[in-house]
Formats: structure tokens, sequence, C-alpha cells
């Protein structure tokens, strides 16, 4: 596999679903359902996929020190048509992206992974999302700060994206990535969102990212999922669980809640 081999890519800000994905897809794939990619000679990062599947599989999150560890994640498939290609992980923290939307800039590396790519799936998670606040909250909160006091230091809150966060690391993604890249919006932890498709949820939730998709649509291929690669809270749901496959309880929809299989966020990398 060459340096500028094909790729696909798991783009997304911190918690934001990549790993837990990553795992049920490894997961599908060796088992051989549910997708339509197999994995390539080359052996790449296979141990590490391998933990968080296994991870997943116990019903337990890869804590963030575990994900952290391992900055990004190469794997090398092959469809069953036979063209191979890469699938790239950057950075499994999602800090990298972070930091791209803060600073506006990208290293050379990330570059070429987002320039290289036919495919690239950007992960929100539905749990994990700040909501734009009405009027009456910021004045509410503006009324709060006049009372504080401003010697008082508060710990830093933990950074939760916006929609104007994912707004623009789409458009980072939309600008940088070539003609050809298909683009794939996964609304994970989607069993959060129970009875709304993630049409519906992503218009109620992020017009401004619905807008942006639909303006973006003419020119390039653009699709939106929902996903619950953990089928439930590993928290509240553990025992209910962990008595089901952790392949069968996973949950993958299109955009108007049709049945989708795990691996077609990616396939634009292998559809040529």
């Amino acid at each position: 596999m060459t340096e500028f081999s094909p790729r696909a890519i798991l783009v997304g800000f911190p918690h934001a679903g990549k790993s837990t994905y990553l795992a049920l897809l490894f997961l599908a794939i060796l088992r051989g359902e549910r997708c339509s990619i197999q994995l390539a000679n080359h052996r790449d990062d296979r141990e590490h996929a391998n933990f968080l599947m296994s991870a997943l599989l116990n019903c337990k999150e890869a804590t963030r020190t575990e994900v952290s560890q391992k900055k990004g994640l190469r794997l090398s498939i092959r469809h069953r048509s036979g063209e191979e290609g890469l699938l790239a992980v950057p950075d499994l923290s999602g800090e990298t992206w972070q930091d791209v939307i803060e600073t506006g800039t990208m290293d050379a590396d990330l570059f070429d992974d987002v320039r290289y790519s036919r495919s690239a799936a950007l992960f929100i998670h539905v749990g994990d999302f700040a909501h734009d606040p009405l009027i009456a909250d910021v004045n509410a909160g503006a009324d709060a700060l006049g009372d504080a006091d401003p010697r008082e230091s508060a710990a830093p809150e933990p950074y939760t994206p916006t929609q104007v966060d994912v707004a623009e690391l789409l458009q980072v993604l939309d600008e940088t990535a070539g003609p050809e890249c298909e683009i794939s919006v996964v609304l994970s932890a989607f069993d959060l969102a129970e009875g709304i498709t993630p049409a519906d949820w992503l218009t109620d939730n992020a017009p401004l990212v619905a807008q942006y998709l639909r303006s973006a649509r003419p020119r390039r291929t653009i699709r939106l999922y929902g996903l619950s690669a953990q089928g439930g809270s590993f928290d509240t749901d553990r025992d209910q669980l962990s008595d089901r496959d952790g392949l069968d309880r996973a949950i993958m929809t299109d955009s108007d809640g049709v049945d989708a299989a795990i691996d077609e966020p990616i396939l634009g990398l292998l559809r040529r």
C-alpha cells in the first residue's frame, strides 16, 4: 500500500464515536457479516483494532487513555470486487480535529489523508452535542455572570462541539478533499434519538449542518447515517446488552431510517 493509496478516513471531535464504530466495523469484517469489505494482506494496526473490538464485545468502553495511546490507526482493506484501499483514522482521540478548527491549520500528513480520500466519514455523537442556546438562556447566563465573583475560577468544561464547529469541520473536509471524495455524516449513539430519522434529527438539532449538506449535494456525494455501535448504554443497559450478540445489537440506518450495511459510510473508497 503506497503512501498516496486511495483511502477512507474517519473524522470527528473527541467522544464522537470513531473508535466504537471502528470496533464494530472490525467485528463485521472478521465475521463477514453486514459488510462487503475484507482485510487486505497488509497487517497494519490490526492489534489495536482487535483491542477496541474486544472492549465492544465485553460491553466496555475503551478509556480515553487507552484510545489516546494510539494516536492514529490504519487498516488495509479490500472490497469483494477486488478493489483495495486504506482505512485511516488520523486521530482516535479527536483532539487533532479540535485543533484544526481552533487554529485554522492542518499539518502535512493530515492534509494528505484528507486530500487523497475517496471517502470521509464525519461522526457526531447525538448525546455529546451542544445545542445552540435560546435567547432567554443567553440572557440568564449573562445575568449569572454579572453576579459571579471574577476572582473565582471554575474548572474547565469538557469540550462539547456545537453545530457551528461541526459545520466548520465539514467545510474543511469539503474544501480539502478531492472532487471524487464521498462524505458521510454519521450520527453516533443514535439509540438515544428514539422515534426520529437521522434526517429529521439533523434538521431539528443541527440545522446549519443540514443546510450545508443540502447546498453541497449538487457538487459532491454526501450521505447521512444513524449509528448505534453499542446498541445502548453500557452504563445502564450492560446486563441486557451482554446477553446479545455484539453485531446483532448494533444499529446502522440511512438518512430515512432504513437499515444499512455497517461499512456503508466508507464504501466510497471502493465504489470505483
